[in-house]
């Protein structure tokens, strides 16, 4: 909210300073005037619904790093000079890698769909 842009650290600022900038009362909060007023400034405080990646992207985007072109590159070699049992390491390394970036990033998409359906606003 632009109004509390002006707090650095609001989570650390004094709670009479934080009240006071953002324009509240402790015991009361917002007036009525004030929340009407601020709704129709800012709108809803809603989550903002963005165009999912598909799955297939998510999982092409776990291979895109440095670190993963650097993988690739040493099992290469690996299997260029002949050292397989490496090469099938350094290649397991990399399925495993993009196996559990792909999951935890599926798994925080499916989160915020799940936010995105408790909203009742």
């Amino acid at each position: 909210m632009a109004i509390l842009q002006n707090i650095k650290n609001p989570h650390a600022s004094n709670r009479d300073e934080f009240l006071k900038t953002a324009g509240c009362d402790s015991t009361s909060g917002l007036s009525e005037k004030k929340a009407l007023q601020r709704l129709n400034t800012y709108g809803k405080n809603k989550l903002v619904k963005s165009k999912q990646k598909p799955v297939w992207k998510i999982l092409a985007e776990q291979f895109t790093s440095p670190v993963m072109y650097l993988l690739v590159a040493a099992g290469a070699l690996s299997f260029l000079f002949g050292d397989i049992p490496e090469g099938i390491a350094i290649g397991a390394v990399i399925m495993l890698n993009a196996a559990i970036g792909f999951w935890m990033e599926f798994q925080a998409r499916q989160s915020m769909a799940t936010l995105r359906s408790m909203d009742k606003i």
